[in-house]
């Protein structure tokens, strides 16, 4: 369970005073590959995916926008 699902669970403090709960489901495997621009590297993509399971924040939060290069793929 996320934080925020714990948050909001049926007897947590903040439950009925969300005015929208969103779930947001991570990319699939190609859509993933697409989000990170390595649709045409399946074997990096199939490793980007491994690691972050297709969980767009990342490439934000961690690799402040740098998508993997090249360099990777060996």
């Amino acid at each position: 369970m996320s934080v925020m699902g714990g948050l909001l669970s049926s007897t947590a403090p903040l439950r009925g005073r969300a005015q929208l709960e969103l779930v947001v489901r991570p990319f699939g495997y190609r859509a993933a590959a697409q989000f990170w621009d390595v649709a045409q590297e399946p074997a990096l993509a199939a490793r980007l995916h491994a690691v972050v399971r297709g969980t767009p924040a990342y490439r934000r939060q961690f690799l402040a926008d740098d998508v993997p290069g090249a360099s990777l793929s060996h």
